[in-house]
């Protein structure tokens, strides 16, 4: 589903995203006290393991570099909240 059929289906199902004062209280009201992990899965494999669980795709460089540059923009995005 591409992100303009998603986002529909997305405000039906779940109702229009916070406003700024409600995301702002929401992230205020779950900061940890404490340092967190986060664990990040990359999806690219050279071969596919049929035992494997996780989402996962082929390796091809040209996907997997534009992966890694929108998730590292999308880790600044997210940082600069805080």
């Amino acid at each position: 589903m591409t992100a303009a059929r998603f986002l529909p289906w997305l405000l039906k199902h779940w109702g229009p995203p916070f406003t700024e004062v409600e995301w702002n209280a929401a992230r205020k009201s779950t900061l940890p006290e404490e340092p967190v992990g986060l664990y990040c899965h990359i999806p690219f494999c050279r071969q596919l393991c049929s035992f494997c669980p996780y989402c996962k795709a082929l390796y091809e460089e040209t996907t997997a570099n534009a992966y890694i540059t929108a998730l590292i923009q999308e880790i600044d995005l997210v940082a600069q909240q805080y």
